[in-house]
């Protein structure tokens, strides 16, 4: 039903308070992108981001990477958003099951600053290391 729900919802103009309303509604049930893409329209953007952190299907978390490369082409650097991936890099570190990810969401929204964010991860040193050799590897590719 999702996905219907979302084609529906594309295909419809609403007012703000309709998207509030729908928001309230989808916001309890399992029905995770189309309360992403109700408060994308909203700009809700950290909401939306917390929505994706807080998904425990393993396929569907794996959409908040393409969804922050997405969001940074459409509004650039977002000072708050990206305080908020910063806060959330180990987080993110785990979601990253194809151990490329993340080396593409650092240099996206921190422009290649791979050595502040292993020293942000220095009180995890298994975290840590895992950073390193995915920047490593991603430099080989390179």
């Amino acid at each position: 039903y999702e996905q219907l729900i979302l084609g529906m919802l594309k295909n419809c103009k609403l007012s703000e308070g309709e998207m509030d309303k729908l928001i309230s509604m989808f916001a309890s049930r399992a029905f995770t992108e189309v309360l992403i893409y109700l408060r994308e329209e909203r700009g809700l953007y950290i909401k939306c981001f917390e929505t994706y952190l807080g998904v425990r299907d393993p396929t569907s978390s794996q959409k908040i990477f393409p969804w922050l490369q997405r969001i940074h082409d459409k509004i650039g650097d977002d000072s708050t958003l990206k305080a908020a991936i910063y806060d959330k890099l180990e987080v993110l570190l785990g979601l990253d099951t194809t151990k490329d990810k993340i080396t593409v969401l650092v240099d996206t929204w921190f422009g290649h600053q791979h050595e502040e964010i292993i020293e942000k991860l220095a009180k995890q040193p298994k975290t840590q290391m895992d950073y390193v050799l995915r920047v490593l590897k991603a430099k080989e590719q390179d």
